[in-house]
Parts: structure tokens; sequence; C-alpha cells
């Protein structure tokens, strides 16, 4: 795939030699600040099940049309490091995290619920000032996520198991201290 005049004298204005790798954590910090607001006592949409199911089931599917699109498009980085550009999976996966975000909270808390996009725009615009993506690139990626999410939330109802929506003695929260991250849980006798 070729890219337009316009593309490529956008690119050149914001582009740049940016190095930074923070890009590749603030794509997952809306899903941080769901579990944190989850411990804080937020009110959500979800029980904290229902809200990593539906993450995980839409980052499953942001990663499995993304990586299929970019095998089916060649499109080279503006880099030039490869033919992968198209779409922007840091993108899409901080757009698929902002809107889980979004959709958790945007009753409860409106103002936690929008700032997840603060960091999705966060690392689209850092693809783009690094030269890893094209403008077109990262809008494309970022309407996969969002896309993905609202399917998800959609047809949500149809699959509504929650082993821990009546059993109040158990609980599982994120662990992360010693290099050490993953789960723990508590079971109450």
């Amino acid at each position: 795939m070729t890219n337009s005049t316009f593309e490529t004298n956008l690119q050149d204005r914001l582009g740049g030699n940016t190095t930074t790798s923070i890009d590749d954590y603030t794509r997952f910090a809306p899903a941080a600040q769901m579990y944190i607001a989850d411990i804080a006592g937020v009110p959500s949409r979800s029980h904290w099940f229902d809200q990593t199911k539906n993450l995980g089931i839409s980052l499953l599917l942001t990663d499995l049309v993304t990586t299929r699109l970019k095998r089916s498009i060649d499109k080279e980085r503006p880099s030039g490091a490869n033919n992968n550009a198209f779409p922007s999976a840091h993108s899409a996966y901080a757009f698929t995290t902002a809107t889980v975000l979004y959709e958790e909270f945007k009753d409860s808390s409106p103002l936690l619920a929008y700032s997840g996009y603060g960091f999705a725009i966060a690392t689209a615009s850092l693809r783009v000032v690094k030269d890893a993506h094209y403008v077109s690139d990262v809008l494309l990626g970022a309407g996969i996520g969002i896309a993905i999410v609202k399917v998800v939330y959609l047809l949500d109802r149809y699959f509504a198991w929650n082993p821990f929506l009546k059993n109040e003695n158990i609980v599982i929260a994120p662990m992360a201290g010693n290099n050490v991250y993953g789960l723990t849980g508590v079971i109450k006798f």
C-alpha cells in the first residue's frame, strides 16, 4: 500500500526522533485505572469479573482483527522498519482499554470514564511522533478498539456468566511487587 502525498507531508511535520517507550505502557493504563477504581470502591456498571471478562474478550478480538489486517495490508511504517503499519495495534489496545473504562464508569464517575481516553490519545500520538505509524494507522486502530468494545458490551447480556456474582466469600485482585505480577485470591470460610 502506498502513502498519499498528504499523508507523507503530514508525517514529515509530526514525526521525529522521539525514542520513548512509554507508549508500551500507556496503552494499558485505563485497565489499571479500572481496577484501582474497583479497589477504591468507585461504583461501576459491572462486577469485577464481568469487567475482566469483557476486557479480555475485547483485547483478544482487537488483537485478532489488527493482526489479520497487518498481515493482509502491506503498508510500510514511516521509519521504514517493516510493512506492518496498518492499523496501529498500540492505538487499538489503548482505545480498547479506554472504552472499557468508559463503559464501566460513564454513569457513576464521568471524569474517570473519560480519563482513559487521555492515555489512549497520548499512546496514539506517540506512535505518530516516534515514526512508528501514520495518522491513518492510529485512527483505524482507535476505531477498531472502540467498535469492538461497543459490540462486546452490546452482546454481554447474552453471555452473562459470572461465578462470583452470588459468592461474596471469594475475592481476587491484581498483585504487583518485587518483579512479580499476577493475581492473588482470598476465600472466606
